[in-house]
């Protein structure tokens, strides 16, 4: 079963931990988060909806994050951002914090939250 539950009972009761890896292309050895969520899919596809407070809301398909990913990982790349380095993200949900988070996922760099930076200046 390639984790196909019809209900939350029935994932309960036959997941098998080993079922993780048959939804991803990679596998443990090779696998590329950012990938997973953004460039597998349909590129017309809404990835994301935000609804701000004054009720105007924006759309952004997987193709448009996808690419603007890319150019945040490229950018990195270029500033001297290597592979299994620490970013940090201080930034409230938005596009630009989607973009970040992916494009430094993207990089093969580490994420670091701002929730934990609060607690390592505290």
């Amino acid at each position: 079963m390639r984790m196909e539950y019809k209900s939350n009972k029935e994932f309960r009761e036959n997941f098998k931990l080993s079922e993780r890896w048959e939804v991803f292309d990679g596998n443990r050895n090779n696998l590329n988060v950012a990938y997973e969520c953004l460039d597998r899919h349909p590129k017309d596809r809404i990835a994301m909806r935000t609804k701000f407070a004054d009720g105007r809301t924006e759309t952004h398909t997987f193709g448009e994050l996808s690419r603007l990913t890319s150019q945040f990982a490229n950018m990195l790349e270029r500033l001297g951002v290597n592979i299994g380095d620490s970013v940090a993200i201080v930034l409230n949900p938005s596009l630009e914090f989607y973009v970040t988070l992916f494009g430094i996922l993207k990089r093969g760099a580490v994420v670091v939250s701002s929730v934990l930076l609060a607690t390592l200046w505290s």
